[in-house]
This record gives structure tokens, C-alpha cells and sequence, in this order.
């Protein structure tokens, strides 16, 4: 069996396992209190931003990109403004 073939199967027991998730968290979504299943969904929620602010805790350059680029500042955004009218 080729590596792709692998790969394919792979892909076709994850993408299995994925519904099989689904049609399991519907259900329990159906059977249970939307307060119990919400409380479980904000802790995950929650861990999820968690893990993703460690992660950018742990590159420095990701604190450069958000003072300087005008997407993520918007001091940075009102001075490319300044900039675009000059050239006007």
C-alpha cells in the first residue's frame, strides 16, 4: 500500500470519527440541560484562548507585529490614514 493510500485512509477514518463526534454531541446536546452543555462549551472555549495567548506569550515578535501594524493598533490605523491623505 502506497503512502497515499495511507494517507487517504487516514483521511476517510478522521473524517468518520469527526461525524461520529458530531452525531454523539448533538444527542447530548437534545438530552441535557442547555446549562450543563453550555458550562462544558465555555470551559472549552475558554482553554482554546487560553493555549492560543501562551502560544503568543512565546514569540516576542508577535508583540512587535501588533504595535506596528495598523490591522491590530489603531494608532498605527489613524497614522496610515494621515499618510494616505498626504498623498492625495
Amino acid at each position: 500500500m502506497s503512502d497515499f493510500s495511507n494517507l487517504e485512509e487516514k483521511h476517510a477514518d478522521n473524517r468518520e470519527e469527526r461525524i461520529q463526534f458530531i452525531k454523539e454531541w448533538a444527542e447530548y446536546v437534545r438530552t441535557h440541560p442547555d446549562d450543563e452543555w453550555g458550562e462544558q462549551v465555555n470551559k472549552l472555549v475558554n482553554s482554546q484562548i487560553r493555549a492560543a495567548r501562551r502560544v503568543e506569550d512565546e514569540r516576542p515578535d508577535m508583540h512587535r507585529l501588533r504595535e506596528e501594524s495598523p490591522l491590530l493598533n489603531p494608532e498605527k490605523r489613524d497614522e496610515g490614514d494621515d499618510a494616505r491623505d498626504d498623498d492625495a
